[in-house]
């Protein structure tokens, strides 16, 4: 429950009033009109004032949930964004049981998806916490492991913005952007590798990739060579390092 002045009530319900009269719901704008009864004023506040509630806001191109405002204003509950100059709704309290049901019903939907996103959040943090420790653990020699674990947090980072900007992560794991597009580019190619029969019956060719060096990586990842080529390009690497009979 958002406590108003005078001067602020009454700017509330002229925002409502617009409102109302934008969407042509006259039995709403009828509302904001008179008072209930102290008794029912004093539920319509317990009500109101028992939970907060969110909405999902663009911010910089990133939509984030923002505490919702709630207000009791003649016979409507008025809800708004969390500048108090935006109108999200408002709900005649004319029929007294049956608003108190539609305003549960609407807040109740409001904290729907936040608390989806909410539990979506606190499984992609502990996700995320992993995979910064997997990829602390992990060592330098190991790039095709340190590319994939790459780019789960990549995708995590693109879905959370609000976690930050994604270079400021790769310093903070001491890679630059170039080391961590390669290392990517290594799983990558390891993925692409997988599924093709040439290495059905070889288990250990990831090694084979982290030891190319970024030179070779380029040359076997060059977007105009097909999948045939790479392969034989990527024996050719590894017979002249080292000497292998493939």
């Amino acid at each position: 429950m958002n406590h108003l002045e005078f001067e602020e009530k009454l700017a509330i319900k002229d925002l409502a009033e617009k409102f109302c009269y934008l969407y042509k719901n006259e039995k709403v704008f009828d509302s904001l009109k008179g008072s209930l009864s102290l008794e029912r004023k004093k539920c319509i506040e317990e009500l109101i004032g028992k939970k907060v509630y969110y909405y999902l806001d663009e911010v910089k191109n990133a939509k984030i949930f923002k505490e919702a405002r709630v207000y009791s204003v003649g016979k409507a509950i008025i809800i708004t964004k969390d500048d108090s100059k935006s109108i999200i709704e408002v709900i005649s309290l004319k029929d007294y049981e049956a608003g108190i049901e539609e305003y549960k019903k609407f807040a109740e939907e409001m904290n729907k998806e936040y608390m989806e996103n909410f539990g979506k959040e606190k499984e992609n943090e502990e996700k995320f916490d992993e995979f910064i420790e997997q990829f602390k653990n992990t060592r330098k020699s190991e790039k095709v492991e340190r590319g994939r674990i790459l780019i789960e947090i990549d995708s995590i980072l693109s879905e959370n913005k609000e976690r930050g900007i994604k270079t400021e992560t790769w310093k903070k794991l001491g890679i630059s952007p170039t080391e961590k597009s390669m290392l990517c580019k290594r799983y990558n190619l390891f993925k692409e590798f997988q599924g093709s029969s040439s290495f059905w019956n070889n288990t250990d060719f990831s090694k084979d990739i982290d030891n190319l060096t970024d030179l070779e990586l380029k040359e076997i990842t060059k977007e105009s060579l097909a999948i045939d080529d790479r392969i034989l390009k990527f024996w050719d690497f590894i017979e002249k390092k080292e000497g292998k009979v493939i």
